[in-house]
């Protein structure tokens, strides 16, 4: 999803959507990996279906209460007794935070079963559940101040502190919990995430992320795509020709630099590294649709 902040949620039971900003983020793949586990926890367990099913309850409970409440405003006005009448809305609204409570408390309690799956799940595939914990760790620590003083039966997650410690128990168990992501995936990722950031954050944020001192391909990617985005093309191609030259085997490089001529106006040129990202990566739809963009573009027939 083309969101920078932190979050990934199940739809209709079977889809995960997850945010841009969980990839942005995160500072391994182990981290997103956990991310897809535990969504996939509430997939396993049903959680979306069983939560209509609550939400039908809870919805039930609050009409009893506003029933009751408007019977004993109604009673109240005919007999003259403005106490009777005058605890109506009293009881509306009591039936009404009850009926949330028993909602979040379900929520609570399937967010607690989608962690244990996940545990489960990572110990299948012989992976780590520390990126799970960081990330709950790093979630925890923006929303110490937020949740300082919240009500833990009003809010649908576990408290961060409980969610961490309960979490924490089951990783440590695992005889994988020291296990790390294969480099060649870390610089995957990393790549992913340079990537992210140099189409999705302003140009100067780029440049505070990824210094100029800093001549890591990841860093000189974000650069290059920022580059452009300023309307630097000729910095930016100067960029992905470098990192073309060092790794010509990544499709992505050519991508961009496809990407890049599109922008600057130079269909024609944009063709040729277009057509050798699609040789790289014949899987990738998206890579054909800007080839054909660019084919258009020539207006030839």
């Amino acid at each position: 999803m083309n969101s920078q902040t932190f979050n990934a949620f199940v739809s209709n039971g079977r889809k995960i959507f997850i945010n841009a900003g969980v990839v942005m983020e995160a500072q391994t793949p182990n981290e997103v990996i956990g991310v897809i586990a535990h969504e996939a926890g509430h997939i396993a367990g049903g959680h979306l279906a069983r939560l209509r099913l609550e939400l039908d309850g809870a919805g039930a409970t609050a009409l009893i209460a506003t029933l009751l409440g408007a019977g004993a405003m109604a009673a109240g006005a005919a007999g003259g007794d403005s106490s009777a009448g005058a605890a109506g809305p009293a009881v509306m609204m009591g039936g009404q935070q009850m009926a949330q409570r028993l909602l979040l408390k379900y929520q609570r309690s399937e967010e607690a079963a989608a962690d244990r799956a996940a545990i489960n799940y990572l110990n299948a595939t012989h992976q780590s559940g520390k990126g799970m914990l960081d990330t709950f760790k790093r979630m925890a620590d923006q929303a110490i101040f937020s949740s300082r003083y919240a009500d833990p039966y009003a809010i649908s997650h576990p408290m961060p502190r409980d969610r961490i410690a309960a979490l924490e128990n089951l990783a440590r168990q695992s005889p994988y919990f020291n296990a790390m992501d294969p480099a060649g995936l870390q610089a995957r990722h990393d790549l992913v995430k340079a990537k992210l950031y140099g189409y999705m954050s302003h140009p100067s944020s780029v440049g505070r992320r990824y210094p100029r001192s800093d001549n890591s391909a990841p860093a000189q990617y974000a650069r290059s795509i920022a580059a452009m985005r300023s309307g630097r093309f000729g910095d930016g191609l100067k960029g992905l020709d470098g990192l073309i030259r060092a790794n010509p085997q990544y499709p992505y490089f050519w991508e961009a630099k496809g990407d890049m001529l599109m922008r600057a106006g130079k269909p024609d040129q944009a063709i040729e590294p277009l057509r050798r990202a699609i040789a790289l990566a014949p899987d990738e739809p998206l890579i054909s649709i800007e080839l054909g963009q660019a084919l258009v573009a020539l207006n030839q027939p």
